[in-house]
């Protein structure tokens, strides 16, 4: 499970651990793990570089950890570091696993239609593999292979001897015998509805599990930090701890963040990746933690609370133009993309030998309103002698739809196969239709999850209000000199704050939009904020 759950925010920002490892001097250590993920990520790196990196990054965490709260903070830090290292490799190999098993049943579907069209395997293997995507990589591997000599059976074999995956072991044999047999594409493309249901029972399997995650997060982000501040009043008085005020900041901003971060991250691992999934990057979510940030900068500031909401206002503002930009494109993707499957089965019945020209200029007067525009304007691309292949690309790109490019690029590499291209396009239409409603239903399941994180914002300041209501009431029955009551009143809005940007950080990477981070953000932070205020903890303390 560590190897998965940290592996569920794999951005560009730790790419460079390889680069830095290969730097490293090497320990004369074994780390077979590590060796093993390295060989099937295909770097020539020596385990003991790895390890070496593991205790200088676990050493940095070891000295961060002893400013923040002592010897102990030290060592969990360390551990957290070297781990983390050693772990890395593993991470990207099971990541990488996790996508190709996830783009299988449309790949191999595809090759069975190919080889159903009488193309020559080989090079139906090379259109897969023009595709870029994690499995196209490994096929792309197994065709240079193929180039330079080697067996077919060999080649493909070397795909699940790299994987350490059942189901890409099932998929590779499956496509072998089916070589070696001469027997079509019919039993590729059983194998594949085989691998689709899995998917599907996986994103079941995870509806289930994202209650349970649901249940774990609230009770570490609301339970355990007031059942911290009830123990740092009561237990002075009913077992002699002695709870600094210090330690309320370091539990707050430190330890109960990074504890719920921690849940999100095993949701997000255990959650099926997307075969359509958007293209995103760190630097999308900067405008999000610069948000936040400035937001806890502010809140940290002896300011009066109307200055402090203010600032909250005016970052509201400017997200709201940005959010509403988004989403209006999201509608008219997700328009695009439902009306794919009915636009493909209108031009199933063309005639034999029709070209692609014709077939788009058909979509582009069909009446299927964006897709049908978009098409329009490729029509117009196709007949000024641009490429397909070209026109495709753009098309995908110019309405980011992952969905919308690998439809055309299929539809292209079916032109270009010849035969009867109507059946195809149906067979094409079927694929594209199944894979939405699989995209729906991946959709429905993390609203839920959506849901229950913003209902958080209503819970948690809630249930804190209430709970530092009684302490101070129970700190004043005790005639306790105390000032955590003082320094939690502080501190919650603050925590809250960083709840906002958690929640807001995984909502908007879980729909693939990090441009609706902000706006998350923002909203989650002002609605949990001013509950806490309005719900009468002012009163404890005033």
């Amino acid at each position: 499970m560590a190897d998965r759950f940290l592996s569920a925010y794999p951005h560009r920002l730790y790419v460079d651990l390889f680069e830095l490892a290969e730097r490293m001097p090497a320990l004369n250590v074994k780390a077979p793990g590590v060796k093993k993920a390295l060989r099937s990520l295909g770097y020539e790196i020596d385990e003991g570089k790895f390890v070496s990196l593991g205790i200088l990054l676990g050493l940095v965490f070891f000295v961060l950890g002893l400013l923040l709260g002592g010897l102990i903070f030290g060592l969990v830090f360390f551990a957290f570091g070297y781990v983390y290292v050693l772990y890395y490799p593993q991470m990207k190999v099971a990541k990488r696993i996790a996508d190709i098993e996830a783009e299988m049943p449309l790949s191999l579907r595809t090759l069975g239609m190919l080889l159903n069209m009488n193309v020559p395997f080989v090079k139906a293997l090379k259109v897969i593999a023009e595709s870029k995507s994690p499995f196209g990589e490994e096929l792309e591997k197994a065709v240079k292979e193929i180039e330079r000599g080697s067996s077919i059976p060999k080649a493909l074999g070397s795909i699940a001897e790299r994987m350490d995956s059942i189901a890409v072991k099932r998929a590779m044999a499956q496509v072998i015998s089916a070589y070696e047999q001469g027997a079509g594409g019919n039993e590729i493309k059983r194998i594949a509805n085989e691998l689709l249901s899995i998917q599907r029972h996986r994103i079941k399997e995870f509806s289930s599990k994202s209650a349970m995650y649901g249940l774990f997060f609230i009770v570490m982000a609301a339970v355990a930090p007031t059942f911290f501040l009830v123990m740092s009043v009561v237990g002075r008085f009913a077992f002699q701890m002695n709870i600094s005020g210090e330690m309320v900041y370091i539990m707050y901003l430190v330890v109960f963040p990074l504890l719920s971060l921690l849940i999100l991250l095993l949701s997000k691992s255990s959650l099926p990746p997307s075969l359509f999934k958007e293209k995103r990057q760190l630097k999308a979510y900067l405008p999000l933690l610069a948000a936040a940030a400035v937001v806890t900068a502010v809140w940290l500031l002896p300011l009066d609370v109307i200055f402090k909401g203010i600032a909250l206002g005016i970052i509201l503002l400017i997200s709201a133009k940005n959010f509403y930009s988004s989403y209006k494109e999201g509608k008219e993707v997700e328009s695009i993309e439902s009306n794919l499957p009915d636009a493909l089965f209108s031009i199933a019945g063309m005639p034999k030998g029709a070209h692609i020209e014709k077939i788009f200029e058909r979509i582009a007067h069909a009446g299927f309103g964006r897709l049908s525009e978009e098409f329009e304007t490729a029509s117009k691309q196709m007949k000024a002698n641009v490429k397909p292949e070209i026109v495709v690309k753009d098309l995908g790109e110019r309405v980011g739809s992952d969905m919308l490019m690998r439809a055309g690029e299929i539809m292209v590499k079916v032109f270009e196969a010849g035969g009867h291209v109507g059946e195809r396009l149906a067979e094409l239409a079927e694929d594209m239709l199944l894979f939405y409603e699989m995209k729906r239903e991946r959709a429905n399941v993390l609203s839920m999850q959506k849901y229950t994180l913003i209902a958080g914002a209503v819970i948690i300041p809630l249930i804190l209000s209430t709970a530092l209501g009684l302490v101070g009431k129970i700190a004043a029955l005790m005639q306790e000199e105390s000032n955590i009551v003082d320094v939690a009143y502080s501190v919650i809005p603050v925590y809250l704050i960083l709840y906002s940007a958690l929640t807001a950080f995984y909502i908007s990477d879980s729909e693939g939009k990090p441009s609706n981070g902000l706006v998350y953000f923002v909203g989650i932070a002002i609605a949990s904020i001013a509950i806490f205020y309005l719900s009468g903890s002012s009163g404890v303390v005033g």
